[in-house]
């Protein structure tokens, strides 16, 4: 349960001006922040690092590991796996595992990095000068397709490997 500082603050953030039909769900809870959904209307794509932006710098404050899975919806218009864990890599997120509902990802805290413009800026800047390769995506699909059985529900990322026409945010 988190305290009532804490849940005016996120309040504020939950109810900043984003771009229309964005959509965001977060929980904190034992000190981890874990964001259920962030949905960025393709006609706004490239406006949701505003969002993420400001609840890194949420957890940041707090000291809060970030936790979540890069899932794409079955939309034509939304990225496709790949292309989200390179996103939310620029925002220092590190993939875990393969799941069957995405790619489990993770960010540590980063003490003192608490401004939402710089944290935006800094991870344009990864997108430019360090992307996340295609090759360390491959190897995490790999790994974890080859370690166990594969279920059927990640039968669509091995033909999503083959059919990716490497599309970039």
């Amino acid at each position: 349960m988190i305290d009532r500082k804490h849940q005016e603050e996120l309040k504020k953030i939950k109810n900043m001006k984003f771009p229309p039909k964005t959509k965001f769900e977060f929980t904190v809870e034992n000190g981890f922040l874990w964001i259920e959904k962030i949905y960025v209307d393709p006609q706004h794509r490239g406006k949701g690092g505003a969002c993420m932006s400001h609840i890194i710098a949420y957890a940041n404050k707090h000291k809060l590991t970030v936790d979540l899975l890069a899932d794409p919806t079955d939309k034509p218009s939304d990225p496709n796996p790949y292309d989200l864990v390179r996103w939310y890599n620029s925002f220092g997120f590190e993939p875990l595992s393969l799941t069957e509902k995405g790619i489990a990802m993770t960010k540590i805290p980063e003490f003192g990095h608490t401004d939402a413009k710089r944290i935006e800026d800094d991870a344009a800047n990864r997108r430019r000068k360090h992307p996340y390769k295609r090759e360390e995506y491959d190897a995490l699909v790999e790994k974890t397709l080859n370690c166990c059985e594969e279920p059927e529900e990640l039968s669509w990322f091995r033909l999503e490997k083959k059919a990716s026409s490497h599309n970039f945010f």
